[in-house]
């Protein structure tokens, strides 16, 4: 991913590996990055997380509900 003047580019690849990510305080990215980390290969670490609050309050209950793992740290 990566941000060009008020785009953002997401380059295709070939699976999802498991990294640390900042939401950069957008709700979108935090969410974004949520989904595709249901099949990544590895952890996947959102930074700012809580963005999601924004436009989806019951996001991280609801992903917990389709089977992802999740672990809350401040």
């Amino acid at each position: 991913i990566s941000f060009e003047d008020d785009s953002m580019v997401i380059e295709g690849g070939k699976g999802v590996k498991g990294a640390i990510v900042s939401s950069c305080n957008d709700h979108r990215i935090a969410m974004a990055t949520a989904v595709a980390g249901l099949r990544a290969n590895g952890n996947v670490t959102i930074n700012d997380a809580q963005a999601v609050n924004k436009s989806y309050p019951n996001f991280w209950n609801d992903i917990k509900k389709l089977g992802a793992r999740l672990q809350v740290t401040d």
